[in-house]
């Protein structure tokens, strides 16, 4: 009898320990979903100088449908960090990022590469462009880079200057 109320212990107890498992590895799954991927584009743009004192680097990151600013004061981080307020701007800078993403160069999305041109050869920057956690660095020179990407590059040159 003592042997019978032992093993019925021994399974409550091991079911239990099997649903708190149970239990916990839902919690992770669930906690593992991007709700970014439901809210939509992530994207960032900017400009960056590797030889330089101050303010190297000026990004910006688009964000369900909204513009935040880098807050990286002086140098540059290869990790940006963004203003938690957003940019009070004009709606049409808003629609210049959607436009910019439509017109991402299939080049871009295509290839593995990650660098076009000869970004900051010559001191005169680079552009950085972020596209749903894809990084791309773009020569700031627009006719160093591939006449495909050209008009892409100019864009985003268009944009940071409005939004400066």
């Amino acid at each position: 009898m003592a042997t019978n109320t032992f093993l019925l212990s021994f399974v409550i107890v091991s079911m239990k320990k099997l649903a708190l498992l149970i239990l916990y590895a839902a919690i992770i799954i669930s906690s593992c979903s991007k709700s970014s991927d439901v809210e939509g584009v992530e994207m960032i743009i900017g400009v960056i100088f590797g030889e330089c004192d101050g303010d190297c680097a000026t990004m910006y990151q688009f964000k369900n449908n909204l513009i935040f600013p880098d807050v990286i004061e002086n140098g540059y981080s290869e990790s940006p960090a963004f203003s938690d307020e957003s940019l009070d701007l004009d709606e049409s800078l808003i629609q210049a990022f959607k436009r910019l993403e439509e017109m991402v160069p299939a080049t871009l999305i295509e290839n593995v590469a990650v660098s076009y041109g000869c970004p900051d050869c010559g001191d005169w920057g680079a552009i950085v462009f972020s596209l749903n956690g894809r990084f791309w660095t773009l020569d700031n020179a627009v006719e160093n880079n591939p006449e495909e990407i050209q008009a892409f590059v100019l864009e985003i040159q268009h944009l940071l200057q409005e939004l400066s």
